[in-house]
């Protein structure tokens, strides 16, 4: 790799809170394009990921607001000259942290046929670097290509690992599991959670194993598209609960139109968000509708019903979703259901397209809101309390055109950080029966034949705080521009 081009336009001034756009790109891969999840640690470092063209990233910025570290791949080529890359899910241990959880698709042993594989990396939230923590699929025969995915995981209080996913069998059919590993990543237990009646991934079927939530005694929870005869499209969601050593303690059938995700978890409820603004708890202990809360805009706007992100600190949630007017909204809400206050992020006189509509809440930390928003990406910090509102400016953001050595304009980015009059009320539409559904014990995994997620572009603190102006084809530019927010 070349020498690193970049343009620096931050200080290292210590601000309680503050706004920034990192980036990297060169002419052939751009790593955060696509920004897709964020924690921070328990010094304040942030860590966040994302993908682009041909490449997955790891941005690292200290408490300062200061990138200390990238890292990344220049993509994954597999059978046809076809590119993957893999969405990252960032998530935490007891000690905080950060790991990433990726599925990646590869060339298959099955001539002409590629196949996929999960693998969970440890992170340095100062540099990025990243140590494998496991990494597999399901070890079956098939006849097509054998596909594995883990799409979330999480840790409990002893940092054993849980991940769910699917495990496609042969013929389209896949069906959802369940594994556990110990803290030095080795498989204590696994499980197919629904042995019998295989689900069908093609004509626009979906499954439903997209989030686990782990209490801190190891209760795991998990809820499943079940397919009654498939591959008809008769279905219903069941949520399921397994303790610390694998055994099923309870399964609810949810109302049917429940395609909802879990979210998170203190360990007495469950709670979901909907990008519509239906808010809901359900109970640890059996798995009932403890509450159900729909938060409405005053002033008439809708959600906009895409992504909705929750966070959980102190005895709240974080809720944070989208309005049809391009706005990012946010909420905080007890976990017994009261709305505390309202929030709204916006750019003034702006339509839709900001980027602040497909924001999330990444984490809460420290009595501080992390968001993570597409467009370089942008990280934002702000106070727990709501405070900080007002117009702000980001000045000086780079933009870049043309090809290498590339032309750029410096453009300033206002946005509003304002109060949103929200209420929340309280209503009664979703469902949670007692129900019933096998799962098997007997699932293997195995390593062979699986590409690990590997990082081999590193760039340190001290390029990225460099200021040169391009001059080479093959020098990749990052950006590093913030605003304090007093």
């Amino acid at each position: 790799m070349s020498w690193l081009t970049t343009v620096a336009l931050s200080s290292d001034t210590e601000a309680n809170d503050w706004m920034v756009k990192a980036s990297y790109h060169n002419n052939t891969v751009d790593f955060f394009s696509n920004p897709k999840d964020l924690k921070v640690d328990s010094n304040g470092r942030s860590v966040f990921a994302g993908t682009g063209s041909n490449g997955v990233g790891i941005g690292c910025l200290n408490s300062y607001g200061t990138i200390t570290g990238i890292t990344g791949s220049n993509g994954f080529t597999v059978s046809g000259g076809s590119t993957y890359n893999p969405a990252a899910y960032l998530m935490k241990d007891s000690s905080n942290n950060i790991y990433g959880l990726y599925t990646l698709t590869y060339d298959s042993t099955v001539p002409g046929s590629t196949t996929s594989g999960f693998t969970v990396l440890s992170f340095n939230s100062t540099t990025g670097a990243s140590t494998v923590f496991t990494y597999g699929r399901g070890d079956y025969s098939f006849s097509d290509a054998p596909t594995t995915t883990m799409t979330s995981g999480g840790f409990d209080s002893s940092d054993n690992f849980y991940g769910v996913g699917h495990i496609r069998k042969s013929g389209s059919y896949e069906y959802p599991y369940l594994i556990k590993y110990n803290s030095s990543g080795v498989i204590q237990w696994s499980k197919g959670l629904q042995p019998n009646e295989y689900i069908y991934s093609g004509s626009g079927y979906t499954l439903i194993s997209s989030k686990v939530l782990i209490d801190s005694s190891g209760n795991s929870y998990v809820a499943v598209r079940h397919y009654t005869n498939p591959p008809a499209t008769t279905n219903v969601i069941k949520l399921l609960k397994y303790n610390s050593s694998g055994v099923q303690q309870w399964v609810r059938e949810l109302d049917s139109s429940a395609s909802d995700e879990l979210q998170v978890t203190d360990g007495t409820n469950l709670y979901i968000l909907n990008g519509s603004g239906l808010l809901y708890a359900i109970s640890c202990s059996n798995g009932a509708i403890a509450w159900e809360r729909t938060l409405t805009n005053a002033d008439g706007t809708s959600f906009g019903g895409g992504t909705a992100s929750v966070a959980l600190y102190s005895g709240y949630l974080y809720c944070g979703f989208y309005t049809s007017n391009g706005t990012h909204v946010i909420a905080k809400v007890s976990t017994s259901g009261t709305l505390d206050w309202g929030r709204e992020i916006s750019v003034p006189s702006a339509s839709a397209g900001t980027g602040f509509q497909t924001g999330i809440i990444g984490d809460v930390v420290s009595n501080k809101m992390y968001f993570l928003f597409s467009s370089n990406p942008t990280v934002m910090k702000l106070p727990i309390d709501g405070s900080k509102t007002g117009t702000h400016t980001l000045a000086n953001i780079p933009s870049f055109g043309g090809s290498e050595p590339y032309t750029y304009t410096f453009d300033d980015f206002t946005f509003l950080y304002a109060s949103k009059s929200l209420t929340a009320t309280t209503t009664s539409t979703q469902s949670s029966t007692s129900s019933s559904l096998g799962d098997i014990s007997t699932l293997g995994f195995t390593k062979a034949d699986v590409t690990k997620v590997e990082l081999n572009v590193s760039l340190s603190q001290a390029n990225v705080k460099t200021y040169r102006a391009p001059s080479n084809v093959n020098d990749p530019i990052v950006i590093d521009v913030k605003r304090d927010i007093n």
